[in-house]
């Protein structure tokens, strides 16, 4: 139980990791919950295949 409260709690780190890239990348994600940060974050993402790759690792 507590490993999984660990785990919740890293989660809202990493979606602000991965939109800090994307605002690095020069892309804004709109307000969205956790439930649909992986569409948003695809919807915005750029042309660009490294800064795919490297978002879609991150997920």
């Amino acid at each position: 139980m507590a490993a999984a409260a660990a785990e919740e709690a890293q989660v809202p780190g990493l979606d602000n990791t991965i939109c800090h890239s994307l605002k690095a990348f020069g892309n804004l994600l709109k307000r969205t919950g956790h439930v649909g940060f992986a569409a948003a974050m695809r919807e915005v993402m750029p042309g660009d295949p490294l800064a795919e790759e490297l978002m879609e690792a991150m997920l």
